[in-house]
C-alpha cells in the first residue's frame, strides 16, 4: 500500500511556489526591449512598463496593483493620459491603450488589446529577462553637480542601478549597458520628458578628483560635474 501511495504522488504535477516577477530589462527580437519597474504611491503599488525599440520607437504603460505581480499572472497595462497633450490639444488620442502582459519566470509576453497605435502593436511578442542589461554595477553609481546647492534643486547628473540622467531633470531608464573602458560606461535607455519617451544614449566618463564627464546623444554636449556627498 505504501509503495502504491508513493507511486501515485510521483505522478502528480509539481506545483511551484508563486514568486514576484523580476523587475528590470527584458529583451525581444531583434531590437525590442521592455523595462519593468514598480514604486509605492500612497500604499498602492504602481507598475511602469517602458517599451523601447533600439531604432527609436517607444511607449509607456502603467498598472496599479494591491499586491506584487506574481509569475504566471496576466496584468492589463494602459497608456496614461499625457497632461501636456491635453493642455495643448484638449485630448490625448493615445490615452487608454490596453496592453496585456503575461508574466512567467524570466519572461514577459505582450499583446495589445484595444485603442493602441502601431507603436504599441509593434511590441507584441515574447521577451526574456536580461540581468546584464538590467543593472549598472554599483561602482559606477553616484551623484554629481553643483554640490553647494540642495540635492533637489541643483542641476546635476546621477546614476544608480537602473536609471540615470545627464542633467538631473529627466529620468532615464536603462535598457542596455556597455563599456568603452574601465572608466567609461555607455548606457542605452529611454528618457521620460513631459509625458513622452525617447530612446537615447549616455556616456559617463570617470575623471580624477571625483569628477565625471557626461555626454548624451540628444544635445551631444559634454559636461563635467563634481561628485557630491548627497
Amino acid at each position: 500500500m505504501t509503495k502504491k501511495l508513493f507511486a501515485l504522488i510521483a505522478l502528480l504535477p509539481l506545483t511551484a511556489t508563486a514568486a514576484p516577477v523580476i523587475e528590470g530589462v527584458y529583451i525581444g527580437h531583434p531590437s525590442k526591449r521592455v523595462h519593468l519597474e514598480s514604486w509605492d504611491y500612497e500604499g498602492t503599488l504602481q507598475y511602469g512598463l517602458t517599451l523601447a525599440n533600439l531604432n527609436g520607437e517607444s511607449s509607456y504603460v502603467v498598472a496599479s496593483k494591491a499586491k506584487k505581480i506574481q509569475d504566471n499572472q496576466k496584468v492589463t497595462f494602459t497608456t496614461p493620459e499625457n497632461p501636456y497633450v491635453v493642455m495643448e490639444d484638449g485630448v490625448d488620442e493615445n490615452a487608454g491603450c490596453l496592453v496585456e502582459a503575461s508574466f512567467s519566470p524570466n519572461e514577459i509576453q505582450l499583446k495589445s488589446l484595444s485603442g493602441c497605435s502601431q507603436v504599441e502593436k509593434s511590441f507584441n511578442g515574447n521577451y526574456a529577462y536580461s540581468k546584464v542589461s538590467s543593472y549598472v554595477p554599483s561602482k559606477y553609481w553616484g551623484k554629481w553637480g553643483e554640490c553647494e546647492y540642495p540635492a533637489d534643486s541643483r542641476d546635476a547628473a546621477f546614476l544608480n542601478a537602473t536609471s540615470g540622467s545627464t542633467n538631473g531633470t529627466y529620468r532615464f531608464d536603462v535598457i542596455g549597458v556597455g563599456y568603452s573602458s574601465p572608466k567609461e560606461i555607455n548606457l542605452t535607455g529611454v528618457y521620460h520628458v513631459e509625458g513622452t519617451q525617447s530612446v537615447s544614449e549616455i556616456k559617463f566618463e570617470y575623471l580624477p578628483n571625483n569628477k565625471v564627464r557626461t555626454i548624451n546623444d540628444i544635445s551631444n554636449t559634454s559636461t563635467v560635474y563634481e561628485k557630491c556627498r548627497n
